[in-house]
């Protein structure tokens, strides 16, 4: 079952999207971060055998990985790879023939893009998310009354909090963002967020 969205008009989504106006830059910043050092790598390990992407990066064979992780981290180098670097020109682009590639002149401009759209829609998930949970914490504890205010403190890496200040006093909530890789190369994010007593 998917959870509602909460609405983007609602007070408490207005307030949590204020508290939250630096977020998307850090989530931003450390994203091109992640992927800069993840194409430092590449290029190393690739640099290590003259540039043959296939030999560090080909299409991996599922019947001969070690793990259903193995494969599914090597599909996701596969793809990183086929986005960030180009084959030379005049290769044959046979199996048995290594196939040498180049950094593509555009994949600085590919990461910022790709780190932009990603923490916007991140941002704007977190925002729904927090603003979700607390429009249902406050239907079942009416005591509380509205919320007025929400503030958030610490970084969303190594732990946050946000606090929405109501009528009769404060809810908390902590998280910590976990930036995964999905199958396809590309990355989505988790927010493990809970109220704290």
């Amino acid at each position: 079952m998917q959870a509602k969205q909460a609405k983007t008009e609602s007070p408490i989504y207005t307030i949590t999207a204020t508290a939250l106006v630096g977020v998307e830059a850090s989530i931003k910043e450390r994203v091109v971060s992640q992927l800069n050092a993840r194409l430092a790598t590449m290029t190393k390990a690739l640099g290590a055998v003259g540039m043959d992407a296939k030999a560090v990066y080909d299409y991996p064979s599922s019947t001969k990985t070690p793990s259903r992780t193995a494969y599914i981290r090597a599909v996701a180098d596969y793809n990183f790879c086929r986005s960030h670097f180009t084959a030379l020109p005049n290769q044959r682009n046979w199996r048995n023939e290594p196939m040498i590639v180049a950094l593509r002149e555009d994949s600085a401009a590919t990461i910022d893009k790709e780190a932009a759209e990603y923490a916007k829609a991140a941002t704007v998930a977190f925002i729904h998310k927090l603003t979700g949970k607390m429009e249902k914490h406050l239907e079942a504890h009416p005591e509380f009354g509205k919320a007025f205010r929400c503030e958030h403190l610490g970084n969303m890496w190594d732990g946050s909090t946000v606090i929405y200040h109501t009528q009769a006093g404060m809810v908390r909530w902590a998280t910590q963002t976990i930036i995964n890789v999905s199958v396809l190369g590309k990355l989505f994010n988790q927010f493990p967020t809970r109220l704290i007593k």
